[in-house]
């Protein structure tokens, strides 16, 4: 602390004498030097009696108050508002002025005692000299103060504290003007008005708001500050007391009421400042604590809203909880979901952390450091005295992430007992703040991912939209309506066309056991090997079995897939079908108005991958008329099912189709999917679907 002292004042030396030099330092000085030149040639004059008598009583005394006046309109110029932190710089800059003023005017008294019985001493105009000095001094001393106080007092004012401020500097400039008249103290009304004016002081004295927003540090400082300033106007209490009695000074202090009651003020004002600031002193470290704790808080929200990655987020929380609760060393320890176990320490290496592990062993805590992070009794915290030569007890707080035990945070003390209660709370909530946010932190990965995966299906989604036909190919013969859904982003459903040339062409629809993406990846295997075969005309059942042959090498062993293949030619107005173990085909003939299921046999595509597959096919031919109805569908279609689990099933789909069969081809799509949503309600449809309708003309 006396070095801190020693090197500001040296900084202020220097400043205070370089600034003497500059050209507005020195009209901020040219008034007490003009003001004491003014008076020592009062005082000669007085001597030499060229002044008459009844001019010599009052003109000293209003040359001294027109100064203090240009003084103080000059400080309250000079001297700004203060803010909230330059509380310390403006009292250390009060404590120089007065360190500096009390040293001068000792030293000209040194002068003077030194020089005692010599004709030099004995003179009364080098008393009157050094005695100006230190007035000059003094005063300009007091109206600083008076000015760094008043920022001081009215840092947070009132209405009514600015009324009581105004009313005593008003009373302080009336006393200026009793001074020009040289009112003696035995006076009543000088009496009166100097009690009146110290008790306004005394009122003014209690507004110590400021001292609530220094810390504890800077309450030290300035206790020992004001401590030191109290100490100089005690020494200008004595001063004036000393000359109070001297014949032979022509300008006596005890005489002035605006400087007496500006002494007594601020007096006053600084020893009830220093005794708050020591009385606040127990109460500042608990405050700074709390301040500390928030302030930890609000760290952790930054860094968690600004997406910090997790150790930067531990770290923060192994700061936060060592400096609230002045703990030494510590570490956190966070098993991530991939298995891997993350430390964030502090002040520890490898070999003297596993030198604590095993003090912590031998302490029957053993259980806090189980290699999986179990916590089996739900314990909020662990707390104990370890065996290590350095540190002497531990808490451990488990961090608890989506209800689950995910790691450790380890605070260590060189003393026993180190952790209160109070202290272990704090700790429990930057944990468990700390845990929210590395949870929310999951989440946020989380989400990001399905947001990937969403974006990454909805590409997959528009990928097999373009793999399906926008148009069927058709003649004037028939007429064709198709529906396609998939209950996820992508399925397993397919269905095409190809013109084999003018009146002969080829359907099939197929679909692929499960749904979701790799139903998606066979679909499009499906559709390649059907656009490599169909050109090359081969008959229904040969093409089915080159299909199998083809999709069985590429096929999972636990996919396969169902279709039904279908050439129409028109010139013999003949449909060719072959079922691969898909949903039978439903026939409507309308001149008998009944149905005809193509229910004969056949195995799904790689469920048999040899030769033997094509004896389980079997190709079926029917003449068709004008107004028959081919209807192709997956399973998505007849299985679905209503809130009660019931299935739409064949029936529902036969009455839907003879109830429109006289509409055109995209009214009975369109019936039929109407029927469909409304038996399946709230529910909806649960699997992929593909309804694919021919009439024929």
């Amino acid at each position: 602390m006396l070095v801190c002292y020693l090197t500001g004042m040296s900084k202020f030396f220097r400043l205070y004498i370089s600034s003497v030099f500059t050209s507005e330092a020195f009209r901020s000085h040219a008034g007490w030097v003009g003001l004491l030149l003014l008076n020592l040639l009062i005082v000669v004059s007085l001597r030499n009696q060229i002044i008459s008598p009844k001019v010599s009583s009052w003109v000293p005394q209003l040359v001294l108050n027109l100064y203090l006046l240009v003084a103080y309109v000059y400080g309250q110029l000079k001297i700004k508002a203060v803010e909230r932190y330059d509380f310390m710089q403006l009292i250390w800059k009060m404590l120089l002025f007065g360190f500096v003023s009390t040293c001068f005017s000792f030293f000209l008294e040194s002068v003077l005692y030194l020089f005692s019985g010599s004709a030099f001493a004995f003179s009364s105009f080098i008393s009157n000299v050094f005695y100006l000095c230190s007035l000059l001094l003094i005063s300009t001393y007091l109206i600083v103060l008076l000015i760094a106080y008043k920022r001081l007092i009215l840092y947070e004012k009132s209405k009514v504290l600015l009324i009581v401020w105004r009313i005593f500097e008003y009373s302080l400039i009336a006393g200026m003007v009793l001074g020009v008249f040289n009112i003696r103290i035995q006076s009543f009304l000088y009496d009166g008005f100097l009690v009146g004016l110290i008790g306004m002081g005394v009122v003014l004295s209690v507004n110590l708001k400021w001292v609530g927003y220094l810390d504890f540090s800077q309450k030290c400082r300035s206790l020992l500050m004001l401590a030191g300033i109290a100490g100089f106007l005690s020494y200008f209490c004595f001063f004036i007391y000393i000359y109070s009695e001297d014949k032979g000074i022509y300008l006596n202090l005890a005489d002035n009421i605006f400087v007496l009651a500006l002494l007594a003020f601020c007096l006053f004002y600084s020893l009830l400042s220093g005794v708050v600031l020591f009385f606040n002193l127990p109460t500042s470290s608990v405050y700074e604590k709390k301040l500390q704790e928030i302030k930890g808080f609000q760290k952790l929200n930054r860094k968690s809203q600004n997406e910090e990655s997790k150790e930067t987020l531990l770290a923060a929380l192994l700061e936060n909880a060592l400096s609230s609760i002045d703990a030494d060393s510590g570490w956190v320890e966070l098993k991530e979901q991939a298995g891997e176990v993350l430390i964030t320490g502090e002040k520890l290496e490898e070999e003297e952390l596993n030198s604590i592990l095993e003090g912590i062993k031998r302490n029957n805590l053993k259980k806090v450091f189980a290699a999986d992070f179990s916590n089996p009794a739900g314990e909020e915290y662990f707390t104990g005295s370890i065996a290590h030569s350095l540190w002497r007890s531990v808490l451990v707080v488990p961090l608890t992430i989506q209800e689950s035990h995910a790691g450790l945070l380890v605070l260590l003390k060189d003393i026993e007992g180190g952790f209160n209660k109070d202290a272990i709370e704090v700790v429990k909530t930057y944990a468990d703040h700390a845990c929210v946010s590395v949870e929310n932190m999951y989440l946020m990965q989380e989400a990001l991912q399905n947001e990937r995966y969403k974006e990454e299906l909805a590409i997959a989604r528009r990928v097999q939209r373009s793999l399906l036909p926008e148009q069927l190919e058709h003649n004037k013969s028939f007429d064709l309506a198709v529906y396609s859904e998939s209950t996820d982003e992508v399925g397993g459903d397919y269905y095409d066309s190809y013109k084999v040339n003018e009146h002969q062409f080829v359907l099939i629809i197929g679909d692929v056991a499960g749904h979701g993406t790799s139903a998606a990846f066979a679909m499009s295997q499906l559709k390649g090997v059907f656009h490599s075969l169909v050109p090359l005309g081969f008959p229904a059942r040969e093409f089915v079995v080159r299909v199998n042959d083809a999709l069985s090498k590429c096929l999972g062993k636990a996919i396969f897939i169902t279709l039904t293949y279908v050439i129409i030619d028109t010139d013999e107005e003949q449909v060719k079908l072959v079922r691969a173990g898909h949903c039978p085909a439903l026939y409507f003939r309308k001149k008998e108005k009944d149905f005809l299921a193509f229910e004969s046999r056949g195995m799904g595509i790689g469920i048999l991958r040899d030769s033997g597959f094509a004896q389980h096919l079997e190709e079926n031919r029917i003449k068709y008329e004008a107004g028959d109805l081919l209807v192709l569908y997956t399973d998505g279609l007849t299985e679905c099912k209503d809130n009660g689990r019931e299935e739409f099933g064949m029936e529902r789909l036969r009455e839907v189709v003879k109830i429109n069969a006289d509409k055109d081809v995209t009214e009975i799509r369109n019936a039929i999917i109407d029927e469909l949503t409304t038996f399946a309600g709230k529910g909806g449809v649960n699997d992929d679907l593909t309804v694919l309708i021919v009439k024929f003309n």
